[in-house]
């Protein structure tokens, strides 16, 4: 089980398992589309991203984050900053997890 926090003391998905890293495509408030970043070893993975993300960039905005289930629904946690471990400023606005489509 994972609990996810984006500020202290803000569990969004608590109890949420944790299926991996993707990239989705954004409408309005709901993923329309997700494609995850692991590529099989064999593939060259600079042709799998560009290519992921030229497909989702046709049906949305293209996000990075990680993917959770909870209670049967998946949904994706966009990253607040580009490269999530090398900023230390808060995000301007509070991250919250986005259904992805059925």
């Amino acid at each position: 089980m994972v609990n996810v926090e984006v500020e202290k003391d803000l569990p969004l998905l608590e109890g949420a398992v944790h299926q991996g890293k993707c990239w989705a495509a954004i409408r309005g408030e709901v993923a329309v589309s997700t494609i995850a970043m692991k590529a099989p070893s064999d593939a060259d993975f600079e042709s799998f991203r560009d290519s992921a993300l030229e497909t989702l960039g046709l049906l949305g905005e293209v996000r990075a984050g990680d993917l959770y289930e909870m209670r049967g629904d998946t949904y994706f946690m966009p990253r607040p900053h580009k490269h999530q471990n090398r900023s230390k400023k808060k995000p301007k606005s509070i991250i919250r997890p986005l259904r992805v489509s059925k």
